[in-house]
Formats: structure tokens, sequence, C-alpha cells
């Protein structure tokens, strides 16, 4: 049975004033979920627990702990090597998580010892062979129509004048999935087959 597996990449802001895991990764996590499709992340938490190897626990830490132990993700993390080396410190706070189903899938994952041009280290690890036969992705420079999307879906909120809060949080939300449906529509899916880890 072929399974349909989601990688992605998130970023989790150390200034959060809510605690992690921001809403986009929680709402891809139940998305996922509703439709029993694997999920594997690779995810700068800016979070720091000794589960994953960091040298301390923060409040951060703690939130994303528990939240993790709520869903089906596996985290994938071995050793205490430090995922992210600045000047003055290095920290384990970058974490690979993925669905129960798909961890005996996912081999060999370590820290890269060499450079890159970031303070976060690379995170290498490998899919077994015959887990991905083809991979459905957007190619954002073959965008040429997003303006003109965009254009069009929100010229009646670009002269609204706003009453209250109520209709300025409203026409955010608009506007953020005017600018979702834009970019899918001006930049379709692709599927490339037969693609397979090595």
């Amino acid at each position: 049975m072929i399974r349909r597996i989601v990688i992605c990449t998130s970023y989790l802001p150390y200034d959060d004033r809510d605690p992690p895991p921001i809403m986009e990764v929680e709402d891809l996590v139940n998305f996922c979920k509703t439709k029993s499709w694997d999920l594997l992340v690779e995810c700068d938490s800016n979070s720091h627990h000794s589960v994953w190897g960091s040298s301390d626990v923060n409040p951060s830490g703690e939130s994303l702990l528990e939240y993790l132990m709520t869903t089906e993700l596996q985290l994938l993390n071995r050793g205490s090597q430090p995922t992210f080396r600045n000047n003055v410190r290095e920290e384990v706070i970058d974490i690979t998580l993925c669905t129960s189903s798909i961890v005996h899938k996912i081999k060999g994952w370590r820290v890269s010892g060499e450079t890159s041009l970031s303070d976060n280290c690379h995170i290498l690890f490998m899919l077994s062979e015959g887990a991905i036969h083809a991979i459905s992705y957007r190619d954002p420079k073959a965008t040429n129509l997003y303006r003109s999307e965009l254009t069009i879906d929100i010229e009646g909120i670009s002269q609204h004048k706003f009453r209250d809060q109520d209709e300025i949080e409203s026409s955010v939300t608009f506007l953020h999935r005017s600018i979702i449906s834009s970019y899918e529509k001006s930049c379709p899916l692709k599927v490339k087959k037969e693609y397979t880890f090595q």
C-alpha cells in the first residue's frame, strides 16, 4: 500500500509570546492525521529540553514536549551533539519528528560536522530505499501570475474602511487565505515520479 508522506521544515520563533508549537505546525499535524498521511518535520524549535539533547530545559521546551506527547510524532534526534553553534554558545535546538508509521524507514539521523552557512548545523538522515515513489512540489521560480491573482482577490478590501477590530481580524484572515490561494493558483503542484532518497 502506498502512503503519502508530507515533508516540511518549520521555524519556531524564539521570541514568540505564545508557547510552541506555532499554529501552522499544529494545523499541519491535524490535517495529516485526518487524511491518514505520514509526516516528517525538520524543526528549528529554539526550545531546550534534555529529551532531545539540550544542556538544559526552558519553558518553551517544556511546552513543546507537552504538545508532542499529545501527538503521534516520534523524535528522531540521537545524542547531544549541538545543532546550533555561534561564537557565544552551542546548543541542541533543532529537532526532527515523524509519524510513528515511518520511523523504521528513516536511517542514520545525525548532525553533520561540515560547516554550514548559518548558525544551524546540517541534519542528515536517509529514507530507506523505496520509501518515496513520487514527490509533489511547487516551483516558485515558475510563479508568474501571483501578483495579478492576488490583486484580483484583495481588490475589495484595499478600499475598505474598517469600523472595528472584528472587521480588521476578518480582513486579515481573508488576506492570509488570498495570499495562499493566489500562490497555489499561480504555482500549481508538480509531480516528480519514481524519486527515491539515497
